[in-house]
Order: structure tokens, then C-alpha cells, then sequence
């Protein structure tokens, strides 16, 4: 139950010179232009149930995240660090060229943060709610919530199903053709041990006129 806090093969027969050409035709085709090795890990995350309501100046959001709490995050989370989820949620005017990247007209991010405590076996939960206006003003925080659990499963649900975010008002003058773009980073993921790049998975939803 979550409960609020104050403001989660043996030996045989020689190779024959037949055989090396059998196992170096296998390899080309599993390395080259053959059927693929199987590759293991887990699945990739998704944005499911993406859902907005509401009109041009009431809009809100709700959307549900898959597959996010792989073996290695749920690892990370139970050696007692914390694991954080950025879900940002904006209003975008349309491309006026492909090229050319989309006006956000409003933005909204949504952190859910959970903590692992191995001697109380409870998940801290924390979601922290920030708007940044259309006009460019610093964000400004809307709301911090806290909870424990000693569930998994709402712990995963509290970090990864979102409901009822408001998006900020758009100016008054705004065109018709807009869509709601939802951007979820799970973390940092480094390229070559190297290169870190943000691991973020998207979904959009276009509004209708």
C-alpha cells in the first residue's frame, strides 16, 4: 500500500577441409548477410495509452510508460541509488519547413524519482511538477508530492503512469495545427563507454482543429 508523506560436444572424427567450409559458410551467415544472432536484453521502453482531453486552454495528458524497469534499473535501484524518470510533456505549433524544428508553445515536466531502503524494505517516492510558460519566464514549480511503499508494482506504477497533466495556455493567437509531444529520459547511456546520449523514448498526438 502507498501511504503518503508530508510534502519508488565431445571428442570425434577430425575436421576435414569439407567441414571448415561448412563452418565458415555458418559464420558469414550469422556475422554478415544471413539470418541475425539472437540478441538478448530486455525490451525496448514505449509511451502507451496516450491520451489528451480537454480544449486548446484546458489540455491534459495522460500516458502510461512500458517497459521502462529493466534488470539493470531495477539493480541500480535496490544497491540504493536513486532512479529518476523526466517526463516532458509539450504543446508544439507545426513545421513551417521539415527542417525546421517545432515551436513548443508550453511545456510541462514531470520527475518521478523512487529510493530504495534496504533495512525498511520501503520505496521513497517522489514527483515533482514544473510548467515553463510559453513567454520564456523561469519554470516554476507546481507541485511536489511524497509517498513509501513496500510494493514494486506501485512503485513502478507511481514512476511510470502519469494522469492528468495540464499543459500551460498557449497565447491567444495561436494556429489551430498543433500536437502534444511527450519525451520520457530515462537516464544516461554511454556510446562506446565513451559517449554519453540521453536514453528517451517519445510519442506525439496530434490535436485535432
Amino acid at each position: 500500500m502507498v501511504r503518503a508523506s508530508p510534502g519508488a560436444d565431445g571428442g570425434g572424427p577430425g575436421v576435414t577441409g569439407s567441414s571448415i567450409c561448412h563452418l565458415a559458410l555458418a559464420s558469414a551467415l550469422v556475422a554478415g548477410t544471413g539470418e541475425p544472432a539472437p540478441r538478448g536484453g530486455p525490451p525496448e521502453a514505449t509511451i502507451q495509452d496516450l491520451e489528451v482531453r480537454g480544449g486548446i486552454h484546458d489540455l491534459r495528458v495522460s500516458f502510461r510508460l512500458e517497459g521502462a524497469f529493466t534488470q539493470e534499473a531495477l539493480d541500480r535501484l535496490h544497491s540504493g541509488m536513486a532512479v529518476t524518470f523526466s517526463h516532458r510533456v509539450e504543446l508544439l505549433a507545426r513545421r513551417a519547413f521539415p527542417i525546421v524544428p517545432s515551436r513548443v508553445l508550453g511545456r510541462t515536466i514531470v520527475e518521478t524519482t523512487a529510493k530504495y531502503d534496504s533495512l525498511t524494505r520501503q520505496y521513497s517516492l517522489n514527483r515533482r511538477t514544473t510548467q515553463e510558460s510559453p513567454v520564456g519566464r523561469d519554470p516554476t514549480p507546481v507541485e511536489s508530492v511524497g509517498a513509501t511503499t513496500t510494493s514494486e508494482t506501485e512503485m513502478e506504477s507511481w514512476m511510470a503512469s502519469i494522469r492528468d497533466v495540464a499543459l500551460p495556455a498557449p497565447p491567444p493567437e495561436t494556429e489551430r495545427k498543433l500536437r502534444v509531444r511527450v519525451r520520457t529520459v530515462l537516464g544516461r547511456r554511454y556510446h562506446l563507454l565513451i559517449f554519453p546520449a540521453n536514453d528517451t523514448v517519445d510519442a506525439e498526438h496530434v490535436l485535432a482543429p
